[in-house]
């Protein structure tokens, strides 16, 4: 299965930032998921994006797969003072307390 992120405007808008930055999902332990893939990421920087992926010791993936297919780690919990122009990305809901100082246009929560 090939996944394409086209960068045709009708599909990206040129405002739109191409910045992403996946959240560490923590605080349950049973809990693995991860709102990227390896393998979406690989395809996402094709397309044009840059993907920082925070560390993280309980996803299911491990760190060095989204490195060797081009993501930039980062520190875990970072994502709070990750530039403007980032899209933040991640799985759980947050404290609202937590996202005060992030614009909620940045937070998408799959």
């Amino acid at each position: 299965m090939t996944i394409n992120f086209p960068r045709d405007p009708k599909y990206v808008p040129e405002k739109m930032s191409l910045n992403l930055h996946l959240r560490s999902e923590t605080g349950r332990a049973l809990e693995h998921r991860s709102a990227l893939t390896p393998t979406t990421t690989k395809a996402l920087i094709n397309a044009g994006y840059k993907v920082n992926v925070e560390r993280s010791p309980q996803r299911i993936f491990d760190d060095e797969e989204f490195e060797k297919v081009g993501a930039t780690l980062v520190e875990e919990n970072s994502w709070p003072n990750a530039p403007e122009d980032h899209i933040i990305i991640g799985l759980k809901e947050l404290p609202v307390e937590t996202c005060e100082s992030v614009d909620a246009g940045r937070l998408h929560t799959l």
